[in-house]
């Protein structure tokens, strides 16, 4: 199994962005909402950077 390890930062409107995921429309998106909300469910945050 393949694993990706993918960086961003965090923009100013993290709160959006949590709405919509506990909101269900991330997970509604067409093809990869469902990968998409698991994979921000699962995120963390690295301090280092």
């Amino acid at each position: 199994m393949t694993f990706y390890l993918v960086k961003a930062k965090v923009k100013n409107n993290i709160f959006k962005l949590h709405q919509e995921m506990e909101s269900g429309k991330i997970k509604k998106l067409i093809p990869y909402g469902n990968s998409l909300h698991n994979s921000l469910q699962h995120a963390k945050k690295d301090d280092k950077d």
